[in-house]
């Protein structure tokens, strides 16, 4: 075992610190494998200055059986002063996995965050990411996520937040199926503008039998701001619900609303809602409401609140 250090003095200056360790570790059997663990460090003086910590190791980990995997991982991490200046954090990582039988599965992760100082900038954060689980059975599925998100700084900008996402879940039988995640939202900041949040998801559900079906949501909604204009709050989704039986049946919904600002206007509110219950039996019925209704603004003028309604009850 060999190690080099240099730590801070109380000064402005700073020293980086290297340690490289070499470790052998015996297994339950008759082999012996070994450990080697690279790391250099430089950390933050009471400057302005900011330098990276680089973290290389490589671990080899003794499954219950006969064979050992090596566990590589990398990172290279930059932190945030006080004072004004922001700097990214990346890391990359590679770990092997072992599942209960003889495979073994790599996992992949490497991330990209950028922080928000105290000052007026602001920078993304990427994130993304590759995993591959191992279920109670005999096969691996990755799951990949995928994020890129943006702040508001306390300034007058506003920055879009995207995120895709794509798991795969294990059901209680044999099969495994994917969720897919897409998001994209737009935050309303403390000015005086709006922004709209647009969020697209698509799910798999598993019933208690043997099938899985899609559920697909997209929604688009704009909210008010401090000042004296409104948006509309678009809403489209579409669900699939699992009976008591074997049948599952869509729902779908969409909305438009438009909410009364502070101010002297008035906007109509109008929903139209497709929905799909499921009685008692075995059978499914749908259920159709539209509704059109303007509220009063605090002046003088006064709008109608209309409602239709179609239902279609059991035969």
């Amino acid at each position: 075992m060999q190690r080099t250090a240099i730590f801070v003095d109380e000064g402005h200056e700073f020293y980086p610190s290297k340690v490289q360790r070499t470790a052998i570790f015996v297994d339950e059997g008759h082999e012996v494998y070994p450990v080697k663990v690279q790391r250099t460090a430089i950390f933050v003086d009471e400057g302005h200055e900011v330098y990276p910590v680089k973290v290389q190791r490589s671990e080899i980990f003794v499954e219950e059986g006969h064979e050992v995997h090596l566990i590589k991982v990398q990172r290279t991490e930059i932190f945030v002063e006080e004072g004004h200046e922001v700097y990214p954090v990346k890391v990359q990582r590679t770990a092997i996995f072992v599942d209960e039988g003889h495979e073994v599965y790599p996992v992949k992760v490497q991330r990209t965050a950028i922080f928000v100082e105290e000052g007026h900038e602001v920078h993304l954060i990427k994130v993304q990411r590759t995993e591959i689980f191992v279920e109670e059975g005999h096969e691996v599925y990755p799951v990949k996520v995928q994020r890129t998100a943006i702040f508001v700084d306390e300034g007058h900008e506003v920055y879009p937040v995207k995120v895709q996402r794509t798991a795969i879940f294990v059901e209680e039988g044999h099969e495994v199926h994917l969720i897919k995640v897409q998001r994209t939202e737009i935050f309303v900041e403390e000015g005086h503008e709006v922004y709209p949040v647009k969020v697209q998801r698509t799910a798999i559900f598993v019933d208690e039998g043997h099938e899985v079906y899609l559920v697909k949501v997209q929604r688009t909604a704009i909210f008010v701001d401090e000042g004296h204009e409104v948006y509309p709050v678009k809403v489209q989704r579409t669900a699939i619900f699992v009976d008591e039986g074997h049948e599952v049946y869509p729902v779908k919904v969409q909305r438009t609303t438009i909410f009364v600002d502070e101010g002297h206007e008035v906007y109509p509110v109008k929903v139209q809602r497709t929905a799909i219950f499921v009685d008692e039996g075995h059978e499914v019925y749908p259920v159709k409401v539209q509704r059109t209704a303007i509220f009063v603004d605090e002046v003088h003028e006064v709008y109608l609140v209309k409602v239709q309604r179609t239902a279609m009850t059991n035969h």
